[in-house]
């Protein structure tokens, strides 16, 4: 019994690490032209922020 419960517990954390591994392994870096571009993005966002909420047409 007690064997038993050992590998069921050892095989989750196996199983789980191998898993983290292979998702690490698999993300891709950005290329400068995406870097770039999600800098842009995010100052945007942050000057829009400072500027406060959007005025509401009339």
């Amino acid at each position: 019994m007690d064997t038993i419960w050992l590998l069921t517990t050892g095989g989750g954390a196996l199983l789980l690490a191998c898993a983290i591994a292979y998702a690490m392994l698999r993300q891709r870096r950005l290329t400068s032209g995406e870097k770039q571009a999600q800098d842009a993005s995010v100052h945007q966002l942050y000057r829009d922020e400072q500027e406060g909420p959007p005025r509401p047409l009339r």
